[in-house]
Parts: structure tokens; sequence; C-alpha cells
């Protein structure tokens, strides 16, 4: 009988005086170009990953694997019987670079069970430094397939011992046996498939985690792992067998130059539309324009109206109906809170709660966006935070959501900052001083972003507690103009394991300045450790986009293995445009030719 592993805390206990000369060389390993003559160069940084705090290998996924020191090797060559397998090109790049643990009669018996022996004989040949891995006595029995994939993913730092309550859901989504994966490595797994790590041959839709590994899947596991240190070959021949969640198809629903919203028969159509077309995402706006576009207790408190005055939307829930008709349909539906910190200023909510207000050093707070006047609530004060903590949790508690999402607004326009308040508690903080004169004085920026901040966390604290499945997702600008605009550090919240989703809105019309922006560092490290998509601008009213120039860069995302697209907004994809409705919708059918299964629950 197979012994049930232990919990990992256990594990990081005891390898805690191990970790960190460990973790210190592979860093060093990861993050400057190899010279050994057995490697490829390899620029990729380790922090593109989660860094593994304090372990480098748990013994709970190795199951008994003991590796003492150097290993007793067979000589290292080509494997004679690798030549009509599956693997073969990972067998010959891993064979090159003396990786291979062959027998003496050169052989590597790729479809024979693997044991976690076999196993820390390949890490210790890719990854020679690391300290001895802890015996159990089950070093020589065959390993389960998922394990064997935690333990390279362990191994390379691609995952942390940190428990993903989502882990669950996306091993369900991706695979139709991902229910079987034991629940102490799901998170392991998840974050492997994430990152594309996952070889599943020859069906990357079943998993099979409870069969034993053989060697030669071990192998292509590394091989997919280290992918980037390998010549392209020896993964190429993977792409169709690496398991991938299902590709995020999203389209932002909005009130403005849209009518779909005030009437429940467009609803219901624009929805359907959409599933028809293989989208698996709708982001409904709740928030415009200082009012909710639902019947909110918390706006009428703060503002007098319960709900936004259209006369489309009296008697109405639209939140309500889009989560009904999505669930009919099979759509995930996630509040969008359009507006974030935004506000008209001639709002009931700016009227009434001048002090809610950010200024400029000259006392101003107004902004002009084209005819529109605009001001901005202040991120930190107390007030206003819980007045955006109050709406997420008054939306999670009533409504079944797949998530909540903000976006670019959700931010502090860096001119702002000198309003009673803010100078009050910068004041406290640092001991009497005033801020600078400079708004762009790096000091003071990185200060009102910690505002900006403060509020994410208790936002994402807020949404978890009321409903722990719901997504956090943001929308936002390219991190360095995201940053350098309105202080948002994204990069940050990701890193802190608030963000469960990002699309990034890249609206640019040439394709080598939108491809530029997939290579961002920010947007890709943020990949290496949740869904990153991206944000596609399928025209304004006033700006038609073409659609061939949409599917361009849809096929772009794909190119770099991002997690999927969100289109805003829907009126666009069909309509605000000369060109052909027919061949528009024909366009977005053929670049979404099969359904994509998305739930949230």
């Amino acid at each position: 009988m197979t012994r049930s592993p232990a919990p990992l805390s256990g594990v990081l206990a005891k390898s805690q005086a191990l970790a960190k000369p460990v973790n210190q060389r592979l860093t060093q390993l990861f993050t400057k170009p190899f010279t050994n003559p057995f490697h490829k160069p390899f620029t990729k940084p380790l922090g593109l990953c989660r860094r593994l705090p304090g372990t480098l290998l748990s013994g709970t996924l190795l199951s008994g694997a003991i590796v003492a020191g150097p290993l007793a090797l067979g000589a290292i060559a080509a494997p004679t019987d690798g030549g009509d397998h599956w693997s073969r090109s990972c067998l010959a790049a891993l064979a090159e670079r003396q990786w291979l643990p062959l027998n003496s009669a050169g052989q590597f018996q790729p479809d024979e069970p693997a044991t976690p022996e076999d196993l820390a004989r390949l890490l210790n040949q890719a990854v020679p430094e690391g300290p001895p891995i802890a015996r159990t006595g089950k070093d020589n029995e065959p390993l389960r397939r998922d394990r064997a994939i935690a333990i390279i993913m362990t191994r390379l730092g691609w995952t942390d011992n940190a428990a993903d309550p989502r882990a669950g859901t996306l091993l369900r989504q991706t695979f139709e046996d991902g229910e079987r994966v034991e629940f102490p490595v799901r998170s392991a797994v998840a974050a492997a498939v994430r990152a594309g790590k996952v070889v599943s041959y020859p069906n990357p839709r079943r998993l099979e985690p409870e069969r034993s590994v053989t060697r030669g899947e071990a192998a292509a596991f590394l091989c997919q792992a280290l992918n980037d240190r390998l010549e392209t070959p020896a993964t190429d021949a993977f792409t169709p067998f690496v398991a991938r969640p299902p590709e995020t198809r999203g389209a932002w629903l909005t009130n403005i130059d849209s009518d779909i919203l005030f009437d429940r028969d467009r609803l219901r159509q624009a929805l359907e539309n959409l599933k028809a077309a293989n989208f698996n995402t709708v982001y409904i706006t709740v928030w415009n324009g200082g009012y909710t576009l639902y019947p909110s207790e918390v706006a009428e408190r703060a503002s007098g109206q319960r709900i936004d005055p259209h006369p489309g939307l009296q008697g109405r829930d639209i939140l309500a109906e889009a989560i009904a008709e999505g669930r009919r349909l099979g759509l995930a539906v996630v509040p969008w809170l359009e507006f974030g910190l935004m506000a008209p200023a001639n709002s009931e909510l700016a009227r009434r709660n001048p002090g809610w207000l950010a200024q400029r050093r000259d006392g101003s707070n107004r902004f002009q966006y084209g005819r529109d006047t605009r001001v901005w609530l202040n991120p930190g004060h107390p007030d206003v935070q819980k007045f955006m903590t109050d709406l997420v949790d008054e939306l999670a508690a009533r409504y079944p959501v797949d998530g909540i999402q903000f976006d670019d607004h959700f931010a502090y326009p860096v001119e702002l900052g000198y309003d009673p308040t803010t100078l009050a508690q910068y004041a406290l903080e640092r001991d009497g001083q005033t801020p600078p004169d400079l708004a762009t004085d790096p000091d003071w920026m990185r200060w009102r972003s910690g505002r900006l901040t403060q509020l994410m966390g208790q936002i994402q604290q807020t949404l978890k507690a009321k409903r722990s499945t719901a997504i956090m997702s943001l929308s936002p600008n390219p991190q360095p103009f995201a940053y350098s605009t309105s202080l948002q550090s994204w990069s940050d919240w990701v890193g802190r394991g608030w963000i469960d989703e990002l699309i990034v809105q890249i609206y640019r019309e040439d394709p080598a300045l939108f491809e530029a922006e997939l290579l961002d560092r920010d947007l890709q490290i943020a990949s290496y450790k949740i869904p990153v998509s991206v944000g596609i601008l399928t025209g304004l009213k006033v700006k038609p986009m073409p659609i061939d120039r949409v599917a361009t860069q849809v096929q772009l995302v794909r190119q770099k293995q991002l997690a999927g697209v969100s289109f805003f907004f829907y009126e666009s994809l069909w309509n605000l445009t000369s060109e052909n409705r027919e061949r528009r919708q024909q366009t977005i059918r053929r670049l979404f030719f099969n359904p994509a299964f998305r739930s949230n629950r």
C-alpha cells in the first residue's frame, strides 16, 4: 500500500537549514548565461516564477528518493533505445548535455516505470548543485505522474509551497481527470499547467495523474520545464501534447456608446451572440458615471441614488439577469467596476462627499477627458476605502459572481495627493514633513502608490472573505505607463498574490508596437504566476478598428502563449464600423472555431 504523503509543512522545517545556499545557487544558475559547454545560454531570471521560499525539493513530493551524492552513472551518450520513442528529441537533447543516465548497455528504457530515484538522477544531472534528498524508504517504487510533475516544478523553483485555492478548478478545466490529482500536489501541478510545462502524450486533455510515470515521460516533463535551456527542436514535437487551460475569450459590456444593457432582450441576445461565437467570459459594467447599474444600498448611502437613473434600468437588476443567462449559456460573468476611483465632477457622489476628492498642489481637482469633466476619489481616505470595499462586499455577498474586476481607472493620477487628508497622513508618517512640490518625485510617488496598494489589499481580502472562489481580476495599462501616470503598481499586487487574473490593455494599432508590449518584462513575469490575457481594442464610436488587425493581434497573443484575450468592447465587435457585419462575425468565429469552456466556480 502506498503511504499517504506527509504534510508539506513538516518537510519545510526539516529542509530549512539547507534551503538558503541552494536557493542562492539556483538564483545564480538562472540569472546569468551558462558557461558550461554542456549548457545552452539561458538568461530567463528565476524571478519569472514564484521563488521557492524555504526548501529545494520536498521529501513529501519525492516520496522517498535518496541521492546522497553524485550517482554512479553509465556511459553518457545518445540512448540506443530512444530512436522511435515519442520523446526522442528530448532524450537526444538531454543526452547531448550529459544529463541522461543510461545503463551499461547505453539504454535509457523510456517505457519503463520511473522511480523517485530515477527522477532524482535526472534532476541531479540537470541541476547538479543541491543538498542530498531525504530518504524515506520509497526510492525504488513507481512514482505517480502528478508527483513527478510537482517534484520537477519544485526543484526548479517554478512553484512555492503555498496552497492555491483555485488549483482544483484549473485542473478540472484543463484535464478530463483533473479531479484525481492528489491534493498535496495540486498547487504545484496547477502552476505547471499555467506555465505550459505539462506534457501529456498522447492526449493533452487526460493527465492520468495516478498512473506510474515512465522514464520517457519524466524526461519529457524535465525537457518542457527547461525548454529555454534546450534546443528548440527538443520541445517543438511536444507542442500538440502540452496541456493548457481553456483560453480566455472575453468581451467588455458597457453602457457607454451601447444600449444593450438597457433592455433585457437585448442583453440576452448579446450574451447568446457571444456564446455562439465561442466566447466564454463577459465583463459587465456595474459601476459607471458615479452610479451603480444594479440596485445598491451602498451607493444609495453615499450618493442618494440606489441605481443609475436611466429609464432602461429601472425595476431591473442587470447583474442578476446576466448571471442567470451566463449560467444557462456556460459563460463566466465578472462584474466590472469600470469607473474605479473616477467619478463625474457633477455627480451626486462628488457633490455630497467633497472631502473624498484628491487634489493637485494648486487645490484643483478636475480633469477634462474630451467633453467629460472628471474627479478622482482619494484612495487613502478612510471613507473612500470603506465605500469601495463595501461595494465589493455587497457584490460578493448578494450575487454568485465568478469574480470582480477593476481596470486602469483604479488609479491615483500622479499630479494628485495634495488634499488635506493626504497631507495630514504624510505629515504623520514623515515627522511633520510636507510632500515635495514635484509630483513626480520618486519617493513621493512610491508613498502615494502605497495608498493605492493598501486599498487593493483591502478589496482583495474583502472579496475572498465573502466568496473565496471568486477571482480578483485586473485590467490595467502596461506597467511602466500605469505607474508613471496613475501610480498603479500592479506588478507588486501580482507578486503579493492578490490578483488571480490579469488582462493588460494593449490598444496599439502598429503590429510591431503591439508585439513589443507583449514582451514587456512585468507582463512576462506575471504570466509565470497567474493567467495573463491581453485586452484588444475592437473599435470605438469615433475610431473603428479593422477586423483583420484584430485577428492579427489575437494570433500574436497566441504565439506568445498567453492566457487569452478580451475585446473592448462588445458593440464594436459587430457594429460601430463600416465593415460588413457578417464578415466581422465570420472572422471572430474562425478565431474561436472551437468551444473553450471556462468556469470559475
